[in-house]
């Protein structure tokens, strides 16, 4: 099983969702079912005046936890990445319950599930399902994943789709977005754009510089990324 690296965003709403677990199929038939976590902040919308606020007299937020499964093909899992095959494949334990059921739950509560299931729809061919343009925070969660379990091939024309409609937000100054930019620059294998954005931190100064795990090369924080500017 793969380390679980980086904790799913969380989604901002107005009210709480349906307390029973989302479900997706994939594949009906599928063997494998994913287990997943959406965090969720939501608040009160409400216009009662008597809707209780917090101590700086804002409306009051909660934080909830939405599980999530989706049904999917081993066999597709195994052909769009070495990291399920491996696990699927190899003496993991999701392997030998694999063998020995016929079918295993894998839980995945760190990774976002948005994310996700936009990238095994890419993998399970319902390409009509996928979209074409995404927010930015999506397309770094969608980065993570890639990097994480080696599917760059698989969404390589979709990443061009998403990362181009987002190409002119690029800062021209060094922002907070500028780790996830260099994450994003650096996964879809975008050359200029990774110089320009690590040309920024540069300039920042990499002392405050916090990537919290995002999958960035090792030398953007070292000592060498002045070389790639000369």
């Amino acid at each position: 099983m793969p380390s679980l690296r980086t904790p799913s965003p969380l989604r901002l709403v107005t009210k709480p969702m349906s307390s029973g677990r989302e479900q997706h199929q994939l594949d009906p038939n599928g063997e494998i079912t994913l287990l997943m976590t959406r965090f969720v902040q939501y608040v009160d919308d409400s216009s009662d005046c008597q809707a209780p606020k917090d101590s700086c007299g804002t409306k009051a937020s909660s934080h909830r936890e939405e599980g999530i499964s989706i049904r999917v093909s081993s066999r597709h899992l195994i052909l769009a990445s070495s990291v399920f095959r491996a696990m699927l494949e190899h003496r993991f334990g999701e392997s030998q319950t694999l063998r020995t059921l016929g079918s295993v739950e894998i839980p995945l509560p760190d990774d976002d599930p948005d994310a996700f299931l936009i990238i095994l729809n890419i993998i399970h061919g319902h390409l009509r399902q996928v979209p074409l343009q995404v927010d930015f925070q999506t397309l770094t969660q969608l980065a993570i994943l890639v990097d994480k379990y080696e599917l760059h091939e698989r969404i390589e024309v979709f990443a061009g789709f998403w990362f181009n409609n987002l190409i002119s937000t690029i800062p021209n100054c060094y922002t907070d977005d500028i780790p996830s930019w260099t994450c994003v620059c650096w996964v879809f294998n975008k050359p200029e754009e990774f110089k320009r954005v690590t040309r920024l931190i540069l300039r920042h100064g990499r002392g405050t510089l916090t990537f919290n795990e995002l999958p960035v090369p090792s030398f953007v924080a070292g000592e060498q990324l002045p070389l790639i500017h000369n």
